[in-house]
Formats: structure tokens, sequence, C-alpha cells
């Protein structure tokens, strides 16, 4: 009688391991299935917020209209798509400027040079944006002068075994005093 309750126990305790595996089976193409696209929706709603609320300080700071916000968020967005920053970089690349003092049509001129010197210069779309925006303030240049700016700082660091933020260093602690004296 042991023998067969032997027997017994072991083929119930198979097939209850077996069920129990396909159970798990089940509950793991379910969560792959239901948990992996939430998480990317949520992603895509920080996102988005984070997006927002970098324009609407953007729109604060330089203190914009909503036609202008609208204009600048969709230029944002453009950026965005078109470039390899993410439209997070481009928001608080434009909000920077707009702490440097640049209106949403001046940041809206100048800021493809900015991208531009990013990428040339492998820095930081922010970073770029601050040192745009700083020699442009200093020399006292609009937004026409952001290309000139950014073609001569890249082709000083191509000709030079001196690296942008080298350069950059450099023309801010000179800046000011090239200024004084006229230099442009």
């Amino acid at each position: 009688r042991s023998d067969k309750t032997g027997k017994a126990y072991t083929s119930v305790m198979t097939r209850f391991s077996s069920l129990a595996s396909r159970v798990a089976g089940i509950g793991a193409r379910l969560s792959a299935s239901m948990i992996m696209p939430t998480m990317a929706l949520k992603k895509v709603v920080n996102d988005y917020v984070k997006f927002e609320d970098q324009m609407l300080s953007m729109k604060a700071i330089t203190g914009s209209n909503t036609k202008e916000f609208n204009r600048m968020c969709d230029v944002a967005r453009r950026f965005g798509r078109e470039v390899t920053f993410s439209v997070q970089q481009v928001a608080e690349a434009m909000t920077e400027m707009g702490r440097a003092g640049f209106s949403t049509k001046q940041i809206e001129d100048s800021f493809h040079s900015v991208l531009d010197f990013a990428r040339a210069a492998k820095i930081e779309l922010k970073e770029s944006a601050d040192f745009i925006s700083a020699t442009m303030k200093t020399f006292n240049a609009g937004p026409a002068f952001a290309r000139q700016i950014a073609d001569s700082l890249t082709a000083a660091a191509n000709a030079s075994a001196v690296a942008p933020r080298e350069i950059m260093s450099a023309m801010s602690m000179s800046a000011s005093i090239m200024a004084q004296v006229g230099m442009d």
C-alpha cells in the first residue's frame, strides 16, 4: 500500500509541477505583453511632460506670448526630429538662451548655428547654447552673427590641436577684454 501511495504522490507532484511551470510561462508572457508596453508609454508621457515643463520655463523666462510659445514648441519639435539631439535637449538649450536674455525670435534665428556647433564640436547642446549666447552677448552681436561665431570656433578647433572646450574657456576669459578694445 505504501508503494501505491508513494507512486500516487509522485504522480500528483509531477502534474502539479508541470501545471506550475505552464502557469509561470503564461504569467511571464502576460507580463511581457502588458508591462513592456506600459513602461514604454510611461517613458513617452514622462518625456512629453519634461519637454512641456522646459518649454513653459522658456516661455516664462522670455516673456513669450501664446503664439510665440506655440511657434517655439513647433521649432523645438522639428529640431528634435531632424537632429541627433532629443526634443528635451533642444528645449533645454532654448531655455538657456532665454536665460541669457534672448527673445524667442532671436533664439529661433540663431538656433540652427547652436545645433551645428554642438555637433561639430561634439559637445552637449546646452553647452553650445551657453557659449554661443555668451559670445553673442559679449560682442553685442545679433542672431545674424551666430553662424559666424559657430563657424569661427569650429574652424579654430579643427585647425589646431586645441579642443573646442579649451577654445571656449579661453574665449570666455578674454571675450570681455576683446569687446572693450573693439575686437570682433
